[in-house]
């Protein structure tokens, strides 16, 4: 019964063990073991159903979210336009005209961006309440069995951590989600449509950005699903001793508490080391990469400049959407590490 309003999260749990546990009612040992989720797809349904109230929000959302891409993307088209027909042919007044656009181009997709947030913020909040209270009343319907067999901590971890990321996933990771996709097939499109070559010529670098996101990543989830499970452990260590500390005076249990409380910290430190450094790999080794990218446009570019064959202006295009492609990446491991 209490699975169906407690999904179990895809990411790291603490799992109620056998180990050395807290005395007093609930406070049974637990272990690090990261428990897999039972029914993702079940748990993705349930939360579908508290958004089916939010949906025209929401389709407001990705609405703005689609127009703001396309308006970031204009941004570097419309400065090799500049480049091309203004600078090229000394031509003031349609200098101005392109310099007035981009800056209506990339004002609108900054409202945009700003609207779409403040929308799914809204969205985001009406649903945690929703389920805050069906929660919360569905606590109050379970026997004081479920409550002898379950670690106070790990409840309160359900209570607080995890409505704490479904309202990070709801509020942010689902836009970025969204626009990251939107921004990538969207620069791979405007690369093809100014000049097919020139996109060949990227892809040399691109498919190097994916492999190192998806190798870095993965580690990097593993790290910080670590983390979670041992801050989850933590946690509940400290809900035990703060609810048990009488007993723990009684039965003059400080030392034996405070030793398992330094292992529990310590085990927290280093997995958060571990996770740190996997994920500050990700920023550089992008950014050589992207680096790596602009000189191969660069060369590639200068040599079809000499044939005739493309122009400064689209070259200049080019190097910004190689910069920008690597972003949305980043942010989509990002998003991989807290799902």
């Amino acid at each position: 019964m209490e699975a169906q309003l407690m999904p179990k999260e895809s990411s790291a749990r603490v799992n109620a063990g056998s180990g050395s546990g807290m005395p007093g009612p609930g406070g049974h040992g637990r272990s690090t073991k990261i428990e897999k989720a039972r029914d993702p797809r079940g748990a993705v349904r349930r939360l579908l159903q508290y958004l089916r109230s939010q949906r025209w929000l929401l389709l407001s959302v990705f609405a703005l979210a689609v127009v703001g891409t396309i308006l970031a993307l204009l941004g570097p088209f419309l400065m090799g336009m500049a480049i091309d027909k203004a600078i090229k042919g000394s031509s003031l007044q349609e200098l101005l005209r392109v310099s007035l656009l981009m800056l209506g181009v990339y004002l609108g997709s900054w409202l945009s961006q700003i609207g779409q947030n403040v929308l799914m913020a809204r969205a985001a909040q009406r649903v945690m309440r929703d389920l805050r209270a069906h929660l919360f009343s569905h606590l109050q319907t379970l026997s004081l069995s479920f409550f002898d067999h379950h670690p106070h901590g790990d409840l309160m971890s359900r209570l607080t951590n995890d409505m704490d990321n479904i309202s990070r996933v709801l509020s942010q990771n689902a836009t970025q989600l969204f626009t990251g996709f939107l921004t990538l097939f969207g620069i791979l499109g405007m690369m093809f449509v100014l000049n097919p070559y020139l996109a060949l010529g990227s892809m040399l670098v691109f498919p190097l950005m994916f492999t190192l996101v998806a190798v870095v990543g993965r580690r990097t989830r593993k790290g910080y699903r670590g983390l979670q499970a041992r801050i989850g452990q933590l946690n509940g260590q400290l809900v035990e001793m703060y609810s048990g500390q009488r007993v723990i005076i009684a039965f003059a249990q400080q030392k034996t508490t405070l030793k398992r409380f330094d292992v529990a910290n310590e085990a927290v430190r280093q997995m958060g080391i571990r996770a740190q450094t996997y994920a500050m790999l990700m920023p550089p080794l992008l950014g050589i990469l992207s680096n790596a990218n602009t000189a191969v446009i660069a060369g590639l570019g200068g040599c079809m400049t000499m044939h005739n064959k493309t122009s400064v202006g689209i070259i200049a295009a080019f190097i910004m959407y190689s910069r920008r492609f690597a972003h949305p990446l980043r942010q989509m491991g990002n998003l991989y590490n807290q799902v």
